[in-house]
C-alpha cells in the first residue's frame, strides 16, 4: 500500500474531490490510458478507491492515506528548508511533533536581530508567557521588561551558570523584573542549545524554540498547533521540576 500511495497519489488526489471515469482521468491528468489503468487497479487492490459503474472515487481509507501522505511531504519540505536550525538541535532531546506545520525564522547575517521581530511581537501581545533562559541577549530581555505594563504574567527559568555570571547592568534589569508582582523566576542547570517559550495570546497559544550556537542565535521555530504547544509545555515543566525559586529576599525550592 505504501508503494501504491507513493506511485499513484496523483490519481488518488483526483478521486478525493469527485468521482471520475478513466477517460476523465486521462483528460484531467494528461496521462496515458495504460498508466491510468494500472494506477486504478492498484488503488482498487488496496481499497483506496471504489468503483460505481464506470466511475471511481476515493474510499475513507484512500482519503486518510492521501492526507497522511501529503502531511509527510509537507514535513519533508519543512526539514529541507531549515537545516541551519535543525543541525544545531540534538535530535534525542527534540520531538518532531514541534516541526509539523511550524514557521521558521532564519537569521539574516546582515540583520541578525531581525529574526526576533515576530517573536517579540507575539511576546508583547501575550497575556502570559513561560520561558527557559539558557542564554541571554540584553536587547531581547529589555523588550520583555518593557511589556510588563500590559499586565501579563511572566515565568522564567534561568540557567544556573548564566544567572551567576550576569553583568551589573543585567542584574539591575532583573532587580526591576523581580519588583513586578506578576513575574516569577527560577534557576536550574539547563543544558539545552535552545530556549523554550510558551505564550498565551489573544490569537491563541503559541510555542517557540530559539536555537543558539556559540556565535549567537541561529533561528527560531514557531508553532501554534495544540500538539506542539503541549510538547513545549511538558518540556518546560520537566525543567521546572529541578528548579529553585529566585526572589529578591530569599531562595527556596519551587515545590
Amino acid at each position: 500500500m505504501e508503494t501504491t500511495i507513493r506511485k499513484r497519489h496523483d490519481i488518488l488526489e483526483e478521486l478525493v474531490d469527485s468521482s471520475q471515469s478513466k477517460p476523465d482521468l486521462v483528460s484531467q491528468m494528461d496521462l496515458s490510458r495504460s498508466t491510468i489503468d494500472r494506477g486504478v487497479n492498484e488503488l482498487l487492490e488496496h481499497d483506496c478507491i471504489t468503483r460505481s459503474g464506470s466511475t471511481y472515487e476515493a474510499t475513507e481509507t484512500g482519503r486518510l492515506a492521501i492526507r497522511e501522505y501529503e502531511r509527510y511531504l509537507r514535513f519533508v519540505e519543512t526539514i529541507k528548508a531549515s537545516p541551519k536550525i535543525l543541525n544545531e538541535v540534538p535530535t534525542n532531546t527534540f520531538d518532531t511533533v514541534f516541526l509539523r506545520d511550524a514557521d521558521f525564522d532564519l537569521v539574516d547575517d546582515q540583520q541578525p536581530w531581525a529574526v526576533l521581530e515576530k517573536s517579540t511581537e507575539l511576546m508583547k501581545n501575550a497575556k502570559s508567557l513561560k520561558g527557559t533562559v539558557p542564554v541571554i541577549f540584553q536587547r531581547h530581555f529589555a523588550d520583555l521588561t518593557d511589556s510588563f505594563d500590559t499586565g501579563k504574567e511572566v515565568e522564567l527559568i534561568w540557567d544556573n551558570s548564566l544567572y551567576h555570571s550576569l553583568s551589573e547592568e543585567m542584574q539591575e534589569m532583573i532587580a526591576t523584573f523581580q519588583e513586578y508582582d506578576q513575574a516569577t523566576m527560577y534557576r536550574t542547570d539547563l543544558t539545552d542549545s535552545y530556549a523554550i517559550w510558551i505564550l498565551d495570546s489573544p490569537e491563541g497559544n503559541h510555542a517557540s524554540i530559539a536555537v543558539f550556537t556559540n556565535g549567537g542565535i541561529r533561528g527560531i521555530i514557531r508553532n501554534d498547533t495544540r500538539a506542539a504547544v503541549d510538547w513545549a509545555l511538558s518540556q518546560y515543566e520537566q525543567r521546572k521540576e529541578s528548579a529553585v525559586s529566585i526572589t529578591s529576599r530569599h531562595t527556596h525550592n519551587c515545590s
